[in-house]
């Protein structure tokens, strides 16, 4: 680029790939993509009643990095910021974030913050086509609901969602499917102790993120061990710590089938890296007053070691064998 001459819209290789993807994406929808729009062109902020000074003033100096358009309508349908590290680490793009997050969701505007790891393919899916996919899945559901097609009371669930393998077979159609699918069939074939790992996903709300640790024993003291960081967002058809949960499963998945190959190196950890992870979901129990969510079972029986964790509400430990608590808070 010449100095004084025409700029390229995507500055860097990251914006340039979730561009290519987002046009497919338009494309298969019979949407329009538009990059670098302006926040006011986007949302009536003028109309926008209980804005302070600062949000207005911001407002008319920021942009959605891509907006999806709706092109029967011309009006966005969701929009797309790719965060770099800075957005987690300093204190004024965080508060820059804060404010588009609180406009956009006072238009109605779903807007999806995804990290330099959005083109990752699991299976399929793109983390990004998978997210999306989850926003037009929910869009055609609610559609079904005012068609009466689909009961109101029903309630949209993208785990919901079905495919065949190729096999024939259904199969859970979501970004972490194959991955629970997989640990069911070596879990009751006992070549792993657990069909599902523990795993509890918390709050980071100094960074605007959320974290998955998940753990399960695969021998005694060898633990395989996954934590997963992702933006917080507000998006329709699928809620940050879901996706963080199945980045998680999905993880811990592939460790499983590491270790059974034979590789050891860099696959498990010992007790003090179990306790590591416990470390840091306890630190973030205690900044956040709790869980976001949590799932345990018997993931830690064949490992030989106990932990704890401190709730507001009194102490579980681990390992348990009562059952396995797929969604919730614990409280009692």
């Amino acid at each position: 680029m010449r100095r004084g001459g025409i700029r390229p819209i995507t500055v860097n290789r990251y914006e340039a790939a979730a561009d290519r993807i987002l046009q497919q994406i338009a494309a298969e929808y019979g949407d329009r993509l538009l990059l670098k729009v302006g926040l006011v062109d986007a949302i009536d902020i003028d109309g926008m009643n209980g804005l302070t000074s600062r949000a207005k003033s911001y407002a008319l100096r920021a942009h959605l990095d891509f907006l999806m358009v709706d092109t029967a309508t011309g009006c966005g349908r969701f929009a797309v910021e790719l965060d770099g590290r800075q957005h987690a680490s300093d204190s004024q793009t965080r508060e820059r974030d804060r404010l588009k997050d609180d406009i956009c969701a006072r238009a109605d505007l779903p807007l999806l913050r995804i990290a330099s790891d959005f083109a990752r393919q699991v299976g399929r899916w793109s983390v990004l086509s998978y997210l999306t996919e989850a926003f037009y899945r929910s869009e055609a559901f609610h559609k079904a609901q005012e068609g009466r097609e689909i009961p109101f009371d029903e309630v949209f669930d993208i785990a919901n969602f079905v495919t065949l393998d190729g096999e024939g077979h259904l199969a859970l159609d979501t970004l972490d499917g194959n991955a629970r699918l997989s640990l069911l069939q070596h879990g009751l074939a006992a070549r792993i102790p657990a069909t599902h790992p523990d795993l509890f996903c918390t709050k980071l709300p100094q960074e605007g993120s959320l974290q998955a640790h998940a753990w399960m024993a695969i021998a005694p003291d060898r633990y395989l061990i996954s934590k997963v960081v992702v933006r917080d967002f507000r998006f329709s058809g699928i809620a940050a710590f879901e996706f963080v949960e199945q980045l998680a499963r999905v993880e811990i998945a592939e460790l499983v089938d590491r270790w059974l190959a034979g590789e050891e190196q860099g696959v498990a950890q010992n007790g003090t890296g179990l306790n590591k992870a416990v470390a840091e979901v306890q630190a973030a129990i205690d900044t956040a007053g709790g869980t976001v969510s949590i799932g345990y079972g018997a993931a830690l029986s064949g490992g030989g070691n106990t932990i704890s964790l401190r709730f507001p509400a009194g102490t579980l430990r681990l390992p348990h064998h009562s059952g396995f608590v797929n969604r919730g808070t614990y409280e009692d």
